[in-house]
């Protein structure tokens, strides 16, 4: 163990309400660490129990419960028998957003709340996807509207286009903090189309949602950043007035049902 955590270990008196973290949260803070750090990447095998048990100088006990803590994390994953041990797993975009949608629903967040954090977001996104150009997303979102002009009768097919081609724009800026948000409000918005889409889905609407889009990838496509930003705010505010037709602003957001 580093002189760092065992210097921890060592405190005990004149804290007062401090709580000293057991040795087997000081151990896996110090792989949690060496795994956010990149000293240990996706699929990397951990060192046997036994190594890891001499290098930090603690128990068996111990050195379980420190991957159980990271087994709940879901920073590695455990298999047992005579081939097992724990194996690195990065914290995955996906089930951040998950949780982040659940904390969300618990928050009795509404729709409105979700459609003005979108407003904040995506607009620079697309500026920064239209400085970027990137041709590989460009060529996925025009195939992706593609791929719905033939599904545009079902209405769940396009809630999933629309919460997708809205999340690949964010990726394709480029911002990595805007990406973890745009997950987060895939999970929200995408849940609750599918919810409530149902109840007044117009065709014609979706369609001209289509060409809107569209238009969008033809001013990221020419560099325009400006109109590409002014297009994605006009984008999401008619999309916010046919779902608001349907469904109150001050709806609840549901992730779960």
């Amino acid at each position: 163990m580093n002189k760092t955590a065992r210097g921890q270990l060592r405190r005990g008196g004149g804290l007062g309400s401090v709580r000293v973290p057991k040795t087997a949260e000081l151990v896996a803070a110090e792989l949690r660490r060496r795994i956010v750090r990149g000293e240990l990447t996706e699929e990397d095998n951990l060192p046997p129990e036994s190594t890891l048990i001499e290098e930090f100088g603690i128990s068996r006990p111990t050195m379980r419960e420190a991957f159980r803590i990271l087994e709940t994390e879901q920073l590695i994953s455990v298999s047992r028998g005579s081939r097992g041990g724990a194996r690195v797993r990065l914290p995955a975009v996906e089930l951040v957003a998950r949780y982040a949608g659940l904390y969300l629903q618990t928050r009795k967040t509404t729709v409105r709340d979700v459609r003005d954090a979108r407003l904040l977001v995506e607009p620079p996104a697309a500026r920064l996807l239209a400085v970027r150009r990137p041709r590989r997303i460009i060529a996925q979102l025009r195939e992706h509207i593609s791929d719905i002009e033939s599904q545009i009768d079902d209405p769940e097919a396009y809630s999933h286009h629309t919460a997708e081609f809205h999340l690949r724009v964010i990726e394709g800026s480029g911002n990595e903090t805007l990406t973890l948000l745009g997950h987060v409000m895939h999970e929200v918005w995408e849940a609750h189309l599918l919810n409530v889409v149902g109840r007044g889905y117009d065709v014609e609407k979706a369609k001209l949602g289509v060409r809107s889009e569209k238009k969008l990838v033809d001013l990221v496509e020419a560099g325009d950043a400006d109109g590409a930003e002014r297009h994605m705010t006009s984008h999401l505010k008619r999309s916010a007035q046919i779902v608001f037709k349907t469904v109150s602003p001050d709806t609840l957001v549901e992730v779960l049902v």
